[in-house]
């Protein structure tokens, strides 16, 4: 047999160039981190005005006369916090899990969203049953001692609105630290923004309630909204599946 001739027993087939494996589609992975993004911005926007806005009579202690005089803004304002305040956290996690690359951060970052999905769902369904709960305790009945021991019995019970409410607020609280962390260790955005995110947190924990805590809330949301721009333009970095870097 001639030395260049290919020999019979050689079945090995032609290895294909490390060159020609198909990428994963990067594109598609920012556009996915760029749609969470806006959603992210839209609804920390939405949440904030709400809270700026929100009905003085929109609170746990608030008498009979004081709901029902704005009892429609009452349910309005617990139906859009809720939506909102669930899709911010919604978008937290997943913008976060997009733009943070695979490596230092990431472990941070898909737990964080997994405590920020489940918090947000959970604090949702809480805030959106203030509001209804807070509505249909003001009915005008025929009866107003009726009406009155309706209201009065909601507001005794008023922990089974407000329980999910809580817990998923700590819950999403953690899952923001975490994602904050992942931030931070992968310096996908400015180191600022986390930290301020962080203490915006913080310092509305510390405060606990009353206007105050609706302006430090509203801050809080906005510090998102900077973040959900950042993201936005910076896109993800290294694609977590593949290794690959964004061009």
């Amino acid at each position: 047999m001639h030395p260049l001739e290919p020999s019979a027993r050689d079945t090995r087939r032609p290895t294909r160039p490390a060159a020609a494996e198909a990428p994963r589609p990067v594109a598609r992975t920012a556009g996915r981190a760029r749609v969470a993004a806006a959603g992210l911005a839209i609804a920390a926007a939405v949440a904030a005005v709400n809270l700026l806005v929100r009905p003085l009579a929109a609170d746990a202690t608030a008498d009979r006369a004081a709901v029902l005089a704005v009892r429609e803004a009452v349910w309005l304002f617990g139906a859009v916090g809720g939506i909102a305040t669930g899709a911010v956290f919604v978008a937290l996690g997943l913008v976060v899990c997009l733009v943070v690359p695979a490596g230092r951060g990431y472990a941070s970052a898909t737990s964080g969203a997994a405590l920020t999905v489940l918090g947000g769902i959970s604090f949702a369904a809480g805030f959106f049953a203030f509001g209804v709960s807070s509505w249909f305790a003001t009915l005008p009945l025929d009866d107003p001692a009726a009406s009155v021991a309706l209201f009065d019995a909601v507001q005794a019970d008023a922990m089974r609105s407000f329980g999910p409410q809580l817990a998923g607020f700590l819950l999403a609280s953690v899952g923001t630290v975490l994602l904050a962390v992942a931030l931070w260790r992968s310096r996908t955005v400015p180191r600022w923004l986390p930290a301020t995110t962080v203490l915006a947190l913080v310092a509305m924990f510390l405060v606990g309630g009353g206007l105050l805590y609706d302006l430090l809330h509203a801050a809080f949301m906005a510090t998102l909204v900077v973040l959900a721009v950042y993201c936005w333009r910076s896109g993800p970095r290294l694609t977590p599946s593949s290794g690959r870097t964004d061009p």
